[in-house]
């Protein structure tokens, strides 16, 4: 059961419908902020990789694609 008023961030809502379709995803922006995430029916921060990790091994997709951590880094 979630928190009545939590919704995922658009970004990760729009990442986790577009996952069966793509293979690479590049991400930029504040990808050093802490994201909101709800654990255990609490809406905590987050950092932004292990938000990803968790919401792609909620998803339901293998553990190996989960596994690989995403790594966030600024190019410049």
């Amino acid at each position: 059961m979630s928190h009545p008023s939590f919704q995922k961030p658009r970004w990760l809502r729009d990442l986790l419908r577009f996952l069966p379709l793509k293979s690479q995803f590049v991400l930029s922006g504040n990808v050093r902020d802490l994201q909101a995430c709800e654990m255990q029916r609490v809406v905590v921060p987050q950092n932004f990789n292990q938000t990803i990790c968790d919401a792609v091994q909620d998803s339901g997709h293998d553990e190996q694609r989960a596994a690989n951590r995403p790594v966030a880094r600024t190019l410049r």
